[in-house]
């Protein structure tokens, strides 16, 4: 008799837990649910977010890249530049004989910066040549003038992607 008493009674254990899981589950699916959905908009908003992060990858591919020389002089002689004093008291000078600029043939202003690279070229090269002057002899690199002339040129004209990049023709410095 005690062993189907005691039978019984984990029957009824066994009754109660499944009726008290059974009612847990139906009380906590709407909250897993929301739980579930706030989950899934923060990890939208972070995939977004790593989105724009990538977003100085170019969008452009080799085939797209036009390149347009821009010499001082039709002859391509050199311009002599120079840079900023040093603490050493000499004169230092950079030299120049041209810039080559690599176009995005895909961007929106495209045409417009084509015209402008024709018709005005003195002023994108007047850019170079400013940041190449406010360089001291200590810290020029052709890297560095590289870096800041793009991000001026482009900043000059308008935030364009159309300029990718720059090439330094002749470049020296003393």
């Amino acid at each position: 008799m005690k062993k189907n008493m005691l039978t019984i009674i984990v029957i009824a254990v066994c009754v109660i837990n499944l009726v008290l899981t059974s009612i847990m589950m139906f009380v906590m699916m709407p909250a897993f649910s929301n739980m579930n959905n706030i989950i899934s908009q923060v990890a939208s908003i972070l995939n977004l977010e790593l989105e724009s992060e990538n977003s100085d990858e170019p969008s452009y591919s080799i085939k797209d890249i036009e390149v347009r020389t821009v010499n001082f002089d039709e002859d391509a002689k050199s311009q002599t530049i120079n840079l900023a004093p040093s603490g050493d008291g000499q004169s230092h000078f950079g030299i120049l004989t041209g810039v080559k600029f690599e176009l995005n043939t895909t961007a929106e202003d495209y045409s417009d910066v084509v015209e402008i690279l024709d018709t005005k070229p003195s002023i994108l090269l007047d850019v170079v040549k400013d940041v190449i002057a406010s360089f001291k002899s200590e810290e020029i690199s052709e890297a560095a003038v590289k870096e800041q002339a793009l991000t001026r040129i482009n900043d000059k004209l308008g935030g364009s992607k159309c300029i990718v990049n720059i090439t330094l023709d002749g470049f020296m410095h003393q």
